[in-house]
């Protein structure tokens, strides 16, 4: 009797650690499903996400640097005749210089601040940089008329000389200009003439001022600027719709 107790005793022990065993290994199991859903659902998608993030990034910058150094071949060519990856000429160069020098002159004419705020550019009583850059800007483009007639190597330097002297006459009125402002001027007349332009600019620009008034103040501000600045007040952005289809009555007037 005691040696089959025993044995029903050993019996139910074994039973026990089967049932852990199989516990531990349901556990485990369950473990490793849940953990490869997770993956499959949660980690790997957010590794794909990433690693397609990270290939479009390589190939916009890539795509990016390729347009960039495109623009800057189109960019950099003077005339609009420089094709991308062609080195620029010296003749090429200066011509640039001087367009560029054009343009800043040009400004000067037709942006009504720059007219307004810093007129002492166009005063000729300052010869030291007004009319230097009047003479300037004359002597360039004579200089490049004759290259464009005659590229020999004496004209060609005649012309870059010209050019640096225009550009520097330049510089050096934009910097007086821009020190002296809307100071005192030798010549009282031409000081009385910026002056009610400024009033007329200022009139002009306010919000509560009738369409009817602002046109007559357009039209007045173009006959007072233009013996100032000459024909390129009618290139004037803010004075377009007057002297647009409209130059002969104003010439009357």
């Amino acid at each position: 009797m005691k040696l089959v107790a025993g044995s029903e005793r050993l019996s139910g022990n074994e039973s026990l650690e089967e049932i852990f065993q199989d516990a531990v290994v349901d556990w485990l199991l369950t473990s490793l499903s849940m953990f490869g859903l997770l993956f499959v659902k949660v980690i790997l998608p957010i590794c794909l996400a990433w690693a397609v993030l990270i290939w479009m990034l390589r190939v916009i910058t890539s795509f990016g640097r390729g347009t960039e150094g495109r623009t800057v071949g189109r960019a950099s060519a003077p005339l609009g005749h420089m094709e991308s990856g062609q080195k620029w000429s010296p003749m090429d160069i200066i011509v640039a210089r001087h367009d560029a020098a054009r343009k800043r002159w040009s400004q000067w004419h037709t942006d009504l601040d720059l007219l307004i705020e810093f007129p002492a550019i166009h005063d000729v009583t300052n010869e030291e940089f007004a009319v230097r850059i009047i003479d300037a800007a004359e002597a360039a483009e004579q200089a490049r008329e004759k290259w464009e007639a005659d590229s020999s190597e004496s004209v060609i330097t005649a012309y870059e000389l010209a050019v640096d002297e225009f550009d520097e006459a330049l510089r050096t009125g934009e910097k007086q200009a821009r020190l002296l402002g809307r100071g005192p001027s030798l010549d009282p007349v031409f000081k009385r003439v910026m002056d009610d332009a400024a009033h007329l600019v200022e009139v002009m620009r306010r919000i509560d001022t009738p369409n009817d008034d602002r046109f007559r103040l357009m039209r007045a501000l173009y006959k007072t600027l233009k013996p100032i600045i000459g024909e390129e007040t009618a290139q004037i952005p803010e004075l377009q719709l007057v002297t647009m289809g409209r130059l002969t009555t104003l010439e009357s007037d």
